[in-house]
């Protein structure tokens, strides 16, 4: 039996899952958004449970669909594959291309 979810933000920021019912933690439940859009991901936590069968949960996931050791898609290494670094300023960081005049020292590969 498929357990379906639907993603939520949690309250530290990071992408958990509204459940129906009470799942056990490290159960794989499928996340389906309105679009259609799905991914399985595996329960870590129960952040707010539900008071009954009926009821909604919210918990904690942790994604099944990305190996361990594949780069996040917003990493240093994964933007420059993409021709785009991240640039720091007084404001905060923000992702542009690439130009010719960008350097790296070598320390920094």
């Amino acid at each position: 039996m498929t357990i379906t979810a639907t993603p939520a933000k949690l309250a530290n920021g990071t992408w958990g899952a509204r459940v129906l019912g009470v799942p056990s933690v490290g159960a794989i439940v499928q996340v389906r958004t309105a679009g259609g859009k799905t991914w399985d991901v595996r329960v870590v936590a129960i952040v707010r449970a539900g008071a009954g069968p009926q009821d909604t949960s919210l918990v904690a996931t942790e994604s099944l669909d990305r190996p361990s050791g594949r780069p996040a898609r917003d990493s240093d290494e994964s933007l420059a594959d993409r021709g785009l670094i991240r640039v720091s300023g007084g404001r905060g960081s923000y992702v542009r291309k690439m130009n010719a005049g960008d350097r790296f020292d070598e320390y920094d590969m």
